[in-house]
């Protein structure tokens, strides 16, 4: 039987979860939406950020607060999305029609592969960090201060990015060709930057939900595929494309896999794939996407 301490504090777990599920999730849909590509190393990338921050943590003797590590592994890996798809997707574009529906995404299986095997020789075994702030205690009630500064961050590092993609030309842009590729082109938008710079954003947002995941459970090299399986089950779960789905799934997952963990930690991968299933069985579209229309 559940106290309502216990509830309060699943609850809590679970939103933190979720935020961190919605980064990943809402970075794959803007990724997906503008380049239809589905980066499958995306996840590794969350993995590497992960790694980044045990790897300084060890360094420096647990002596420095993981939180700082977001300053420099956001832009980098923005800088690194950049890269990737100019250097690795973009010139795919030019193959015959026939090699551009499969060769990115073995590209960038092939990229995750890649990042899982250099990983694990660096970290052949779980690894995580022991960071904590002191506890927050209101009455006969404690509270993890580390679980709420990171559920803080992760909503305002979310509000940030919705403010961008709302408020900017860059976003607007992104949305744009999201909502209609064509369109955006003949707008004079240069859909070519415009898919580096999401690709881009799209692995600052995998960097930080890696640095708030290490804080939450140990990771290993090879949780990237895995993360991305349960990303691209939010990202269909909330609707292709749609970011508000992306974030409401993702938050929806979170709770329910934190929720089940309690009673059976074994069933909490299982979980994503049921919920996906039963949406997709009631809404094929997912929560938010359009139903297409039959010819």
């Amino acid at each position: 039987m559940l106290t309502p301490l216990a509830l309060l504090e699943l609850t809590l777990a679970g939103l933190l979860l979720g935020g961190i599920y919605s980064l990943l999730s809402v970075g794959l849909t803007v990724t997906f939406g503008v380049a239809r590509i589905l980066n499958l190393s995306h996840g590794e990338f969350a993995m590497l950020s992960a790694l980044a921050v045990y790897l300084l943590y060890q360094f420096t003797a647990g002596t420095f607060n993981p939180f700082t590590t977001l300053a420099v592994l956001i832009p980098l890996l923005f800088a690194s999305g950049y890269l990737f798809e100019r250097f690795l997707i973009r010139p795919l574009r030019q193959k015959p029609a026939e090699v551009i529906e499969w060769a990115p995404l073995l590209v960038t299986l092939g990229v995750a592969l890649i990042i899982e095997d250099v990983a694990f020789i660096a970290v052949p075994r779980e690894f995580g960090v022991s960071y904590s702030l002191p506890p927050v205690r209101l009455g006969a009630l404690t509270l993890s201060s580390t679980r709420i500064a990171s559920l803080v961050l992760v909503t305002a590092i979310a509000v940030g990015l919705h403010l961008f993609l709302r408020k900017t030309f860059t976003g607007k842009a992104i949305r744009a060709t999201i909502q209609e590729r064509e369109g955006a082109l003949t707008m004079g938008i240069d859909v070519n930057r415009i898919s580096s710079l999401t690709f881009g954003l799209g692995l600052s947002m995998a960097a930080a939900a890696g640095v708030f995941l290490i804080m939450i459970r140990g990771v290993d090299a090879y949780v990237g595929l895995p993360i991305t399986a349960k990303a691209v089950a939010i990202v269909i779960l909330g609707g292709m494309g749609s970011i508000l789905g992306s974030l409401l799934g993702a938050i929806i997952l979170g709770l329910a896999e934190v929720y089940v963990s309690f009673y059976s930690p074994a069933w909490s991968f299982t979980v994503a794939w049921a919920i996906l299933i039963i949406i997709l069985l009631v809404r094929p579209q997912g929560l938010f996407g359009k139903r297409a229309e039959r010819v």
